[in-house]
């Protein structure tokens, strides 16, 4: 067993030692290098932007997809209710046996477009209710609003091509990153010119057991 001196547990006389050190560089021309990755980082948020808007998009269009296919489904059943009302009165009047089975055919048709009416509701009732973020019970009243057509001119080919550059989302997203790699891509080619820049540091040390040296020229 090796024994140390009692002075080597004495741990006052080691006292305390603290250093710090402060370096500041500040960039005074660096050929455009950070303004480069700056305007990139930019157009990567313009990006994400545009893919928000655009996800947004998608969504409205299934919302709108499920209300419009419910208001459709409704109206067709309105519709085969008045044809069932029809089909009651022709066989009223009707006497041929042939005539009969004709009705017979198309009452056969019109029950069958009822259960594809009948599913298409509950389908767009469900998918709706999930969009939206509610129970589909109790059932979702769809106002009965008539479709208005609209009027307008139709312009150039290069009119809408200039406009969906503009505001299709999925195009300013493209737009975006293809732009935030070219700057990025000549940020990394003006990587082989030099930077300028201006350094400054400052040291501190101190020591509460150490003699403090006045001479430059030692080493403390």
């Amino acid at each position: 067993n090796t024994h140390y001196p009692e002075a080597y547990w004495d741990l006052s006389q080691y006292g305390i030692l603290t250093r710090v050190q402060l370096s500041l560089v500040w960039p005074l021309y660096t050929f455009g290098k950070l303004s480069l990755l700056h305007e990139a980082a930019a157009d990567g948020v313009k990006a994400s932007e545009a893919n928000i808007a655009l996800e947004k998009g998608r969504w409205e269009i299934l919302v709108k997809k499920a209300y419009y296919g419910l208001q459709f489904a409704e109206s067709s059943l309105v519709l085969l209710d008045e044809a069932e009302e029809y089909l009651e009165k022709a066989k009223k009047k009707m006497k041929a046996k042939s005539d009969r089975l004709k009705l017979q055919v198309i009452e056969s048709e019109v029950q069958s477009r009822r259960v594809q009416a009948e599913s298409g509701k509950q389908l767009a009732l469900s998918g709706l209710a999930r969009l939206i973020g509610v129970s589909p019970s109790p059932p979702l009243e769809i106002e009965e609003v008539e479709l208005e057509e609209p009027s307008f001119k139709l312009k150039s080919l290069s009119f809408y091509q200039r406009k969906s550059r503009i505001y299709r989302p999925e195009i300013q997203v493209f737009s975006h990153l293809l732009q935030a790699k070219r700057k990025t891509l000549k940020a990394e080619k003006r990587k082989l010119f030099p930077d300028i820049f201006l350094g400054s540091y400052l040291k501190w040390g101190y020591s509460s057991s150490a003699d403090d040296q006045v001479s430059p020229f030692a080493q403390d």
